[in-house]
């Protein structure tokens, strides 16, 4: 089945572009004029959002399973393959992988780090510049995408816990 990413005037309701993706999308992330696309072919696009003009795309070479995240000018990237990818958001050119060794949650980026989930139960801390991990924590699959408040890290799991995680250290309940 063939795709397509659109976009609709909010206003109008009527369609300003189109894109053929070629299989299904995430949710996009929009940063500046920039819309942020991963598709089930393993692409991340970036369109002007405006015109619908591609202006670039990143192969991950797995289905491309979160939304992704852009923060500072770099684009975050979860796949089925259990690799997180970090692009740079101008053009599209990498700048690390990290294998967290199972399909990986929308990530979240804040003070240096970027937090990811996987459905075998860890959620980590990585170091957004050197991909350096900070700390893991066991949880219950997660499954949800994360929300971090006041120095914590919230984290929804398929064993049907709310976990609040120390932001900085990884420490739990």
């Amino acid at each position: 089945m063939s795709t397509t990413a659109r976009c609709t005037d909010a206003a109008t309701g009527t369609k300003k572009w189109t894109y053929p993706t070629g299989s299904s999308a995430s949710s996009p992330a929009v940063a500046g004029a920039v819309v942020y696309v991963g598709v089930a072919d393993g692409t991340v696009y970036a369109f002007d959002a405006a015109t619908g003009t591609k202006t670039w795309t990143y192969a991950t070479g797995s289905t491309v399973t979160s939304s992704p995240t852009v923060a500072d000018s770099v684009v975050y990237v979860g796949t089925t393959d259990g690799t997180v990818h970090v692009v740079d958001s101008t053009d599209g050119t990498k700048k690390w992988v990290y294998p967290t060794g199972s399909t990986a949650t929308s990530p979240v980026v804040t003070d240096a780090k970027v937090y990811v989930g996987t459905i075998d139960g860890t959620v980590y801390a990585l170091d957004v510049v050197t991909a350096a991990k900070r700390w893991t924590y066991p949880t219950g699959s997660a499954s949800s995408s994360f929300a971090i408040a006041h120095g914590m890290l919230y984290v929804g799991a398929h064993d049907g816990t709310l976990y609040a995680l120390d932001a900085v250290t990884g420490a739990g309940p």
